[in-house]
This record gives structure tokens, C-alpha cells and sequence, in this order.
């Protein structure tokens, strides 16, 4: 061969690749000859190559896992199969540790992870199952940490032991602890009243303490309050514990105890309208004729309440829708969320329907007016409806109950939204007192109705003056010629004679929702005219000029007998109602 002599890194090089070429080695001190190809690091073949070195490695080809071998001793020995996909080496044989570890980063063998499970963890509880205490059993024994769960309720340790409910808790804190009674080992043991009081409500949750235990919330003492629909725990400082408190959601609607009512306070409600506004802020319409709703007196803690009455000997069944429609504004704050509306619901003697509804119009257009004399009233732009079926909450006559809805999603993008309640079709014929009043009205953003607190008038007229005002009396109807003096609009005429003459300007003081209609009302003839007090005559072409929200002008034309100097006066409706 050429290169004789030559250090190996002067050879020439081998034409690869190498398989079965002669190569002499040495090993065990006697001259062998091998395969060039066992040099390889690791052999790759799909057959067993001859063994040349210890540890000599070759990688079997012939799986779908090739599997790496190892030369030891005089034969290949499998180590592990290797997933060409993923590189996932598989051990062909278990791996076996020297022994148990003895420090964190070693590996733990079997007899090592047997004997943990086997042996509690440290300030561990540990379930051992439930206990019926019904027939009074002594503690079982147990060892720091056990627990159980009591079936069923009674006596644990014995006769005179302690009285635990059903799924009380019971979990030892004495190693070693043998079963006893009460007085034997119940030192040894915690003894919580529930499960819920072992999350660290420490008590009887139902609100009734037990000799065991003094019902607590981090360490307050609860009182013996009874919670009623809306109410909650709230800390008092004086007794150094928590009392039922009411909770007070903010009411969405305006006058809801219908101690406003401006235009008048009886109405003739029937079919031959789409609304008849009632009392400020509401309005209602019927399938039928022959139903009257007026303002009576309060039914539960309120000066006045509505009622709905059907005319004695009607037999018609029409139902009668009464709604409070609320502004674009109101409306969109309620959008995405839930409501719940609730409200004081008496019946009269002879009430027949057969059903009472309460829930919600809503729509997507902006504050626009509800047919509500049809079957089924709605918006006209996206209308959508929720009814809820509160019947079963109706109380017998003479007793007044609170109706509450369950909670009432108003979806994304509502832009108007009105409450209604109704009584479905009255029945047969009517009696005397065919009717049912209704009170104290509530719309809430929230999942529960909470507490009604009524709202101050003085509050509630603001609210009221921005859909209707008047310049008559609150007590007095609008009407014509109810007599000069009693608060009409006045003003001094400028000129003499039959000429253009203006009042002034009247303020509303509290603006508007929308520039307003305006009716005028003669205080002392039975028509519409500016009146010439003063003269005692009236003028003519009155109109309302400059209408904004806030304000608006009062003109008219003056009678022949006005004077310079001699009072004009009238009164006036501004109506801005949804």
C-alpha cells in the first residue's frame, strides 16, 4: 500500500463508503481482522456486524424504531428503541435505581415512593369516610389528621355527646387518639359544624348557634337576624356583630308610588286609544272598554297607589297594559344587563284574572311610542319582549304582597326600554270590585330585587317637570275657566287695541326632555284665549313661540278694550311625555 512509513494523518483517503473492507486490529493482545465499517460511531446496519470493541455501538435498522445495541462481553445487548419522528427514546429493558434518593435532583425508586404513599404527609387531613351518628357512636380511633364526615345527623362520643348536623366534619389532632366517648377523647378532635364551616366560617351556617358552637364570619359574631329578600349581614359596631341589613338598589323608574299626578287622577282606559297617560311618568291602554284607573289611596307604607278596576257587569276580557317607558339614556344603561322588577300588588272582592305578568319592552330605535291597545304591544324598530309570570306570588284579598321577577337580561344594544305589568283577561262577568292596585314600583340592575325605599317628592317632581308641567295648582285639573288668580301665566300689555302683543317668556326652570307641546287654558272663559283681566275680555291668536327645552314665548293678540298697562294672564300645559 502506498504511504508507507507515513504518519497516519499523511494517508490518503479512503473511497467511502466502507463496508466490508479488511482492517487489522489488536485486541487481547492477538492480531485480528475485522470490518472497516465496524469503526462507524455507531454501525448503522440492518444485520448484526461482527463485535470488534466493548461498547462498540450499532443501531438496527431492520424496525420501524430502530434500536440501539451495544457489544458487551461477546454478544449485542438492545438498550433502547428510538422514534425517528420525534427522537423518543424507549428503554428496552426497566431502568434500576442503586437505591432510594438521598438528595433533591436524584430519582426516587419504587420502594421509596410506595413507602410516601403509605405514610400521611405532614399537617395533611386525611378523608377516612363518613360516620352515620344516628344511633350516638363513640369517636372512632384515629391519628393526627383523620377525618370524617357525619351521614347522618346525631350524637358523637356516645349519649352525652356532642349534637353534629349531617356533613359536620370531624378531624383528630392527637396521634395515637383510641376510640372513646365525649368526655374520654373529644379533646382530641375538632368538631365543625359543616363542611362550608371548615373553609373558615367557623359556625352553623343556618344562622341558629349550638352549644358547640357560636355561629361566626372571620370572627364576628352573626345575630340571631333572620334575613329577609334583599337583605344581608352588615357589622355594628355597638354590639360588635352582624345584623340583617337592607340592601338598596337604584330604582330606574320615576314616581313609582304614583304620588304625582298633574293631569288628573281618574281615567276612562279602553280600545279606542294607544295610550292614555295617567299618573306622571305612566301610561296604559286596553283591548277593551269599560276600565277605570285612578289614583287611591297607599296600599303599604305609600300615600297613594293605582288601581286597575274593570265596570261592574262587563263581560268583555281585554287585559290592560300599565307602562313606564324609560328615556334613550335611562334606557342605555340597563343594556347588557340583568333587571329585576318588583312591586305592592293587592287584588280587590271580585278580581277574576287569571294570570299577572311583569317584564319588559325593549327595542333599538329611539324613544319611540308603544301601541299598547293590541294584542301585543311592542316597538316598532327591534322589538323584543321578556314576560314573566308572577301569578303564584298573588295574595288573597285584603293582603298585600310583594311581586318580584327573577332576573331579566336586557341584551347589548338596547337603546329604549319600557316596564310593563298586566292581569291577563279578566273572566265572566264582572262584580263590584273587579280590580287590582298596584304600588311601590321597582326596576333594578341586579340578580335579586332588593329593598323599596320611596323616594322624596321634592326629588321625584324634578324628574316629573322634565316630561309635563302646568301652571294650574298641583291639586288642580287643567281645565278652562276655573276662575283668574289661581297661578295662570300674566303679563302687561305694551300696546292698546287689537295688536300683536307678547306675555314674556316662560321659564320652565328645569329643562325639558324635549321642547314641549303647549296648551293654553283660559282662566276665566270657557275656551283657549289669553284673557284681558284687567278689561275682562279676550284676546285672540295666543300662541306659544321659541319652544325650547327650557323655556318658550307666549304671544297673542290683544282685544279691542286693551289698554297699555292692563294684565294679560292664561295658563298653559307644556307636555314633553314618552
Amino acid at each position: 500500500m502506498s504511504g508507507a512509513g507515513l504518519p497516519i494523518s499523511q494517508l490518503n483517503h479512503a473511497t467511502a463508503p466502507l463496508s466490508h473492507e479488511a482492517v487489522v486490529v489488536v485486541q487481547n493482545n492477538e492480531t485480528r481482522q475485522a470490518d472497516a465499517a465496524l469503526f462507524g460511531i455507531p454501525i448503522v446496519a440492518t444485520s448484526a456486524p461482527t463485535g470488534l470493541t466493548q461498547f462498540q455501538g450499532w443501531l438496527d435498522s431492520s424496525h420501524s424504531h430502530p434500536i440501539w445495541n451495544l457489544f458487551i462481553g461477546s454478544a449485542w445487548v438492545p438498550i433502547a428503541s428510538v422514534d425517528p419522528a420525534t427522537g423518543q427514546i424507549t428503554l428496552v429493558a426497566p431502568l434500576v435505581l442503586p437505591g432510594s434518593p438521598t438528595a433533591d435532583p436524584q430519582a426516587a425508586d419504587k420502594a421509596y415512593v410506595d413507602a410516601a404513599v403509605a405514610t400521611p404527609l405532614t399537617n395533611s387531613i386525611v378523608i377516612k369516610g363518613a360516620l352515620d351518628c344516628s344511633a350516638d357512636p363513640n369517636y372512632p380511633a384515629a391519628n393526627e389528621g383523620d377525618a370524617y364526615y357525619v351521614s347522618v345527623a346525631g350524637l358523637i362520643g356516645g349519649g352525652s355527646g356532642l349534637a353534629v348536623p349531617a356533613d359536620a366534619l370531624m378531624v383528630c389532632k392527637t396521634n395515637a387518639t383510641g376510640a372513646g366517648t365525649e368526655a374520654a377523647v373529644g379533646a382530641s378532635w375538632f368538631v365543625l359544624p359543616s363542611l362550608a364551616a371548615a373553609l373558615g366560617l367557623g359556625g352553623d351556617l343556618s344562622g341558629t348557634p349550638n352549644a358547640a358552637a357560636i355561629a361566626k364570619l372571620r370572627g364576628v359574631v352573626l345575630s340571631t337576624d333572620v334575613l329577609a329578600q334583599g337583605q344581608a349581614y352588615a357589622y355594628d359596631a355597638i354590639s360588635n356583630s352582624l345584623k340583617a341589613r337592607s340592601i338598596e338598589g337604584i330604582n330606574y323608574l320615576i314616581n313609582p308610588s304614583f304620588d304625582i299626578w298633574q293631569e288628573n287622577t281618574t281615567y276612562a282606559v279602553t280600545n279606542a286609544a294607544s295610550k292614555t297617560h295617567l299618573a306622571d311618568g305612566w301610561k296604559a291602554a286596553s283591548q277593551n272598554p269599560g276600565r277605570t284607573i285612578s289614583r287611591v289611596a297607599g296600599i303599604d307604607n305609600s300615600e297613594y297607589a293605582l288601581k286597575v278596576q274593570r265596570s261592574a257587569a262587563n263581560t268583555q276580557p281585554g287585559q290592560v297594559f300599565l307602562v313606564q317607558q324609560l328615556g334613550t339614556a335611562e334606557s342605555m344603561a340597563l343594556a347588557g344587563k340583568n333587571v329585576v322588577l318588583s312591586f305592592d300588588f293587592t287584588i280587590g272582592a271580585n278580581y277574576t284574572p287569571a294570570n299577572l305578568f311583569a317584564g319588559l319592552f325593549w327595542g333599538t330605535g329611539l324613544e319611540e311610542d308603544i301601541d299598547l291597545h293590541v294584542a301585543a304591544p311592542n316597538f316598532p324598530t327591534g322589538g323584543t319582549t321578556i314576560s314573566a309570570a308572577v301569578t303564584s306570588q298573588i295574595a288573597a284579598f285584603g293582603t298585600v304582597a310583594r311581586i318580584i321577577t327573577g332576573p331579566m337580561p336586557v341584551p347589548v344594544g338596547a337603546t329604549e326600554v319600557a316596564v310593563a305589568i298586566r292581569a291577563g283577561n279578566f273572566q265572566g262577568t264582572a262584580g263590584g270590585d273587579d280590580s287590582y292596585t298596584v304600588a311601590n314600583v321597582k326596576l333594578e340592575i341586579a340578580n335579586i330585587a332588593t329593598h323599596f325605599r320611596k323616594p322624596l317628592i321634592a326629588d321625584e317632581m324634578v324628574h316629573c317637570l322634565r316630561r309635563y308641567r302646568k301652571t294650574f295648582l298641583q291639586a288642580t285639573v287643567p281645565a278652562q275657566n276655573i276662575g283668574a288668580g289661581n297661578g295662570e301665566f300674566t303679563g302687561m300689555a305694551g300696546k292698546a287695541g287689537a295688536v300683536a302683543l307678547s306675555l314674556g317668556t316662560f321659564n320652565f326652570g328645569v329643562p325639558m326632555r324635549i321642547p314641549p307641546v303647549v296648551s293654553f287654558f283660559n282662566p276665566a272663559a270657557a275656551n283657549s284665549h289669553v284673557r284681558d283681566l284687567t278689561a275682562a275680555a279676550d284676546c285672540s291668536a295666543e300662541a306659544a313661540a321659541n319652544i325650547t327645552e327650557s323655556a318658550c314665548q307666549i304671544t297673542c293678540t290683544g282685544n279691542a278694550s286693551t289698554a297699555v298697562g292692563n294684565v294679560l294672564g292664561v295658563h298653559a300645559v307644556f307636555d314633553a311625555r314618552l
